[in-house]
């Protein structure tokens, strides 16, 4: 096993990339490898949010591509949060994805209080 500084460097390499049916059919550069995910998020008075977000995968490496948006709503110790996932692809299998999550802050229970 090579040490961690060798490793670090010697991760940056072609990647294989692999057909539909599980044969190697070429190689990905380093810089095809790298995804992007970004966001804002906007507060108003600690009580609501709205998000929105990109996600980018290259072609030759996943080619997911797609858009977010969402909200939350926080009241006490209870808070809702709702996003959507649209996709910049026409056949993408998280086209039209719903999440909705439940939070329940218990007082005392976080370690920077």
């Amino acid at each position: 096993m090579a040490p961690f500084y060798e490793a670090i460097f010697s991760s940056w390499s072609s990647a294989d990339k692999i057909g539909p049916d599980g044969d190697v059919t070429g190689q990905v550069s380093p810089l095809g490898q790298i995804t992007v995910g970004t966001g804002l998020e906007y507060w108003y008075s600690q009580l609501f949010a709205l998000r929105t977000g990109y996600y980018y995968e290259h072609p030759d490496f996943g080619n997911r591509q797609f858009l977010t948006f969402g909200a939350g709503l926080r009241y006490n110790i209870i808070g809702v949060d709702f996003s959507y996932i649209f996709p910049l692809a026409d056949d993408s299998p998280l086209a039209n994805t719903i999440r909705l999550s439940l939070l329940v802050d218990i007082p005392g229970a976080s370690s920077g209080e």
